[in-house]
């Protein structure tokens, strides 16, 4: 952990790219080409709290990336209110079917804003971290076991890893018809459920 910090610090040379300003000339550069299909998946990690706090445990590496977590939650949350981008009427159903509400501008996985996420469809969104997704989640029960690289307790696991990259790679083949959304029900449980987002999917000359 240490070295990662460091190389994170000496090493900033994608930073500038990231930031807001530059995804907007990005943005206004790069057009989207017709016959292209284009998706997105959207994550929310669970705001830092006593609850995710006490529920990291007593391991003092988990406590130490929940706090680097409620670092870069603060960080993303500061995000000028005006580059948080206009969501489409479906977009917002989805996130709202998914999170109950749909996210404020400071909402995000922990390193992006959530409503930054969102682009043309949605095609899974989850309670995840920006680690989750790509597969950095705790599962103790694989060889070697996988390690959890920042504690959120979004309560992400393998099942929703296989449905949301099944759902990515369904749209992929073209053969995408709704995503499986995850939902954070009243007792704070995840369970997930098949939705029609009905969208309209442009097919691919």
């Amino acid at each position: 952990m240490r070295v990662l910090l460091r190389d994170m610090v000496r090493d900033q040379a994608l930073m500038l790219q990231l930031t807001p300003e530059a995804m907007e000339v990005f943005n206004a550069a790069v057009g989207q080409r017709p016959g292209v299909r284009c998706g997105s998946v959207v994550a929310q990690a669970a705001c830092p709290s006593l609850r995710t706090t006490i529920g990291a445990g007593l391991d003092p590496v988990a406590q130490i990336t929940r706090a680097l977590y409620g670092v870069l939650h603060r960080l993303a949350a500061a995000t000028p209110r005006h580059l948080s981008p206009r969501l489409t009427p479906e977009q917002a159903r989805t996130l709202r079917h998914v999170y109950g509400a749909i996210p404020s501008v400071a909402d995000s996985d922990g390193i992006v804003p959530t409503r930054c996420q969102a682009w043309e469809d949605i095609l899974y969104a989850a309670n995840a971290d920006h680690l989750d997704v790509l597969g950095h989640f705790r599962d103790a029960s694989q060889k070697p076991p996988h390690v959890d690289w920042l504690v959120t307790g979004s309560g992400f696991d393998r099942h929703h890893f296989e449905a949301l990259w099944g759902d990515v790679a369904g749209f992929i083949a073209g053969e995408h018809a709704g995503a499986e959304l995850v939902h954070a029900s009243a007792a704070g449980s995840l369970d997930a459920s098949r939705t029609s987002l009905g969208a309209k999917h442009a097919r691919a000359s």
